[in-house]
């Protein structure tokens, strides 16, 4: 038979979470379709190969973005999987399934997202999340229209590779709110620098030798504008996702050092990253606060297994430096699943030994990550938490 779930076309997406009784055979039956019927550019996640077994039943969750206007959703379930869907039950998560995320995480998400927006940087043959730039440009114009002001973008570019970080600012009450945003990896330098995890040094840090590479050179184009950013900001907060969100954690520490290598003059208020990879192996607080701890949250896409594992995905993965390589250690860091309560380690406090590294391949999609925090989609939805 044939589910049909409506959308609100001014929702443009949805998550569909479809439970049924499990069945041996039912994972080569099983076939999910998912349609524009409007039209649209429509971007599909990639399902896993077989449902997860959850005890006697099977929880599959599927998940649909557009950038375009998608106003209906099918799921079509053939062969044996419809003798088995007797108690098939279809639930969506629109914007309010999830409130883990504060109005300050949804912008995060929502600035790490735009950076992606016009890259030069050669394709790879298999990318991260689709359409990358298309994704990017719709996150960009969506801070436009909640009123944030694209300042200034700072370039580094190569043959093959682009790096970028953006500064946005919006007026608020009496004082100007700004977000400096990295870039994460998008292409073949950028993984190469991934897994060049063994130490370096920055400015005196023991760091992960390829996110500095990283680093170095967006600093170099930054430097000039800082006391612009000091003179014009009330309060910054820095973001990034993959290694944008590494490269996001290593400026917050040296921008709020004591030692202020950069004069910078200023400080980060809040720090928001979302899969980020590990960075350092220091153990260093923030100068700026008095218990020593950042504000803000490092956010981590989790699955629990059959047997009860947590994965979680690139933090703890040996390719990027783990567990030598750690992220910082004096902040919230929050597991974030699809239908259980997120997990958080307060600050001063690593993910355990017992969470192990990757889970499935499309936890790390930045959609996923609006997513679970209750922010809604990125592209072509307008985040309902920013204009709270």
């Amino acid at each position: 038979r044939t589910l049909e779930v409506g959308i609100n076309p001014t929702g443009c997406s949805a998550r569909a979470i479809m439970e049924l009784p499990f069945e041996e055979d039912m994972a080569s039956d099983l076939e999910f379709e998912l349609g524009a019927l409007a039209g649209g550019d429509m971007a599909m996640m990639e399902l896993p190969a077989a449902p997860r077994h959850l005890g006697p039943w099977a929880k599959v969750v599927a998940v649909a973005c557009c950038l375009g206007a998608l106003v209906e959703v099918t799921f079509l379930l053939k062969g044996d999987a419809v003798k088995a869907a007797v108690q098939s039950d279809v639930q969506l998560a629109l914007l309010d399934r999830n409130q883990a995320g504060s109005k300050d995480a949804c912008l995060a998400v929502e600035c790490s997202t735009s950076t992606y927006k016009l890259h030069a940087s050669t394709p790879l043959p298999v990318p991260l999340v689709p359409s990358l730039d298309k994704l990017g440009a719709a996150g960009h114009q969506e801070l436009q229209d909640f009123g944030y002001k694209y300042v200034k973008g700072w370039s580094v570019v190569g043959a093959d590779d682009t790096d970028f970080a953006s500064w946005w600012s919006k007026d608020e009450a009496q004082s100007r709110a700004c977000v400096i945003s990295f870039r994460g990896s998008d292409s073949l330098p950028d993984f190469g620098n991934d897994h060049l995890s063994h130490e370096g040094d920055l400015f005196g840090l023991p760091v992960h030798a390829g996110v500095a590479i990283e680093l170095i050179p967006l600093l170099s184009e930054m430097l000039p504008d800082l006391p612009r950013v000091k003179a014009s900001c009330d309060t910054v907060m820095v973001t990034g996702h993959s290694l944008g969100g590494a490269l996001a954690q290593l400026f917050t520490l040296i921008i709020n050092s004591k030692a202020d290598v950069l004069k910078a003059g200023f400080k980060v208020d809040s720090l928001y990253t979302f899969g980020a990879m590990p960075m350092s192996v220091v153990d260093q607080k923030n100068d700026q606060a008095e218990d020593g701890c950042f504000e803000g949250a490092l956010y981590f896409n989790a699955q629990r297994d059959s047997d009860g594992t947590v994965r979680v995905e690139v933090v703890k993965g040996p390719g990027v430096g783990a567990p030598a390589m750690k992220p910082i250690r004096y902040i919230k860091k929050v597991l974030l699943f699809d239908v259980e309560a997120p997990i958080e380690y307060p600050c001063g406090e690593d993910i355990p030994e017992s969470v192990e590294a990757y889970g499935d391949s499309n936890m790390h999609d930045f959609r996923l990550y609006a997513l679970r925090l209750g922010c809604g989609y990125i592209g072509g939805v307008q985040l309902s938490r920013l204009g709270q």
